[in-house]
């Protein structure tokens, strides 16, 4: 995560692109982002002459495709909503929604005569830790070459120290594999010396004395 969203796209862009000059690192994605694309409506100079603002031309879409409440019914004990919108074959497609009519106070327009329309990636979930929107950087490994834990720790010894000096304010964590081998690997030493305490114990207590178990564990 970091301070702002440019900050933290151009951190994204540089660990990417440390990623991918590595052999073995393969699949490298990042959550900024789906596969699915959306259309972007944005008021064109042409809005300002027929006085419809952002708001207005939102309502207007939304009830188009999703439908705009016109009445409540009384149907048994529960009420149910009646909602009005457009056919489905007046708006399954881009040329339907730019030919949709927007109402003004004087008449209609089409949409594309109000605003210009353009296909974008649609972003993900946004995720935040702390109140902060983070971003997640995720890629496979081909094993034969190298391992997960090395490239990992490639990156935080090398690249994310300089993100860092150039970032103010930027966190980089690891998750996922890396963080759970981080978490085990602490518990697995503490486990094993206190399975050896528990060993040497009984030891002691078969050999009565305090020698004899050191010389057969060793």
């Amino acid at each position: 995560s970091a301070e702002t969203e440019a900050e933290r796209d151009r951190a994204v862009a540089r660990l990417r692109q440390a990623l991918e000059g590595r052999d073995g690192v393969i699949g490298l994605r990042d959550s900024r982002f789906t596969a699915a694309r959306e259309i972007s409506i944005t008021l064109s100079n042409a809005a300002q002459v027929y006085d419809i603002s952002t708001t207005d031309l939102a309502r207007q879409v939304r009830a188009a495709l999703y439908g705009a409440e016109v009445a409540t019914l009384q149907r048994d004990r529960e009420e149910v909503d009646v909602r009005v919108r457009l056919p489905e074959d007046e708006r399954n497609s881009l040329a339907d929604l730019r030919r949709l009519p927007i109402r003004l106070s004087d008449g209609t327009v089409p949409l594309e005569a109000v605003a210009t329309l353009t296909f974008d990636q649609a972003p993900s979930v946004i995720n935040r830790v702390g109140g902060r929107t983070t971003t997640t950087v995720t890629a496979d490994v081909n094993g034969a070459v190298t391992t997960g834990g090395q490239e990992t720790g490639w990156l935080m010894e090398t690249v994310v120290p300089e993100l860092r000096q150039e970032i103010p304010g930027l966190t980089v964590t690891l998750a996922g594999e890396q963080q759970e081998q981080g978490r085990t690997t602490p518990a697995l030493a503490r486990n094993f010396a206190l399975a050896m305490i528990a060993v040497y114990a009984i030891l002691a207590l078969a050999f009565q004395s305090f020698t004899r178990p050191i010389l057969v564990l060793g």
